[in-house]
């Protein structure tokens, strides 16, 4: 694993981010992102401690990337910031390189020791490592810009294929239907993510506006493969459709710790329907710093119980 690291580095269009990388038996399980911000805030571990758990995480590397001149002090600053992330491992898992990265160059911490200083080491960019993050676990970890990009809608052409597939949907098609469609192109991505057919992907936008069928799979959020299922659907919804897949791709990513997709898929759930409740509590709650854990313990778990009742 150790070998991925000096590569990811080379990604020069991370900025004001943290990549943390998990490892079991040397082979990497999960990939998490947030803002730089979440380490100064001593958010880091909340985020993904359950995520890195679920994934059976050993070590865990962690990639710092500065935005703007890393000098002496802006090392030392995150330095003392690292240290304190060090001293919060959760139990049972190893802490493995500790590591500013910025435009090609990187500063590695000894947490035990001093900060790090002067012009850093050289890496090397590699173009299959780069193609390789962004679509680790179908989640884009590219720049913000990209991220956004990747969930705004298709071009004209096949959102009018989708909608024509929608209208083309039986009137009368019963909520148990709707969901079974749901269910089955779910569990068709759970090993990989899949393209997308106009007609799968309109049965599945119709059935996700069914409140009960959203809610289902609002609870089924801690499955890695929802992250990829809803974030590579939410670029096919026509305007109207938007709101309920940008929410589910918000909640999914936001469990697997990439919170910077989470905003972005929110950001175009709000912007279909400002109004839209589900979206606007899940912005509160990214607002407040509610942690997954958090989200997991004291609504999905109590929601999945009610639904569970006769």
């Amino acid at each position: 694993m150790t070998h991925a690291l000096p590569l990811i580095l080379g990604i020069e269009h991370l900025s004001d981010d943290l990549v943390l990388l998990a490892t079991k038996r040397g082979a990497n399980v999960l990939t998490a992102r947030t803002d730089l911000s979440a380490l100064s805030e001593r958010l880091v571990w909340l985020s993904v401690q359950h995520a890195l758990i679920k994934a059976g995480a050993e070590q865990v590397h962690v990639v710092a990337y500065p935005a703007g001149p890393v000098t002496d002090q802006v090392l030392k600053d995150l330095h003392a910031h690292l240290m304190h992330l060090a001293e919060k491992t959760p139990a049972g898992l190893e802490l493995g390189w500790v590591i500013t990265g910025a435009n090609g160059r990187c500063w590695l911490h000894d947490v035990a020791g001093s900060a790090p200083a002067g012009p850093g080491t050289a890496v090397r960019e590699e173009p299959q490592t780069a193609l390789a993050l962004k679509v680790a676990r179908g989640v884009p970890a590219a720049s913000r810009a990209d991220i956004d990009a990747a969930t705004r809608p298709l071009p004209p052409t096949i959102l009018a294929k989708v909608s024509a597939a929608i209208e083309a949907l039986p009137a009368d098609m019963f909520p148990a239907q709707a969901r079974t469609d749901v269910l089955r192109a779910l569990e068709r991505r759970r090993e990989r993510p899949l393209a997308w057919t106009a007609s799968e992907a309109a049965s599945v936008l119709e059935g996700l506006r069914d409140v009960s069928v959203r809610d289902e799979m609002v609870l089924l959020s801690d499955e890695v493969h929802t992250t990829w299922t809803w974030s590579t659907l939410l670029p096919y919804a026509p305007l109207r459709w938007v709101a309920p897949v940008a929410t589910l791709a918000a909640f999914s990513a936001y469990q697997h710790g990439h919170s910077i997709l989470a905003r972005s898929a929110l950001n175009r759930a709000l912007h279909a329907d400002g109004g839209y409740p589900l979206a606007r509590f899940l912005m509160q709650a990214l607002d407040v710093a509610l942690s997954p854990e958090d989200i997991r313990v004291n609504i999905l778990r109590p929601a999945a119980g009610r639904l569970q009742q006769p």
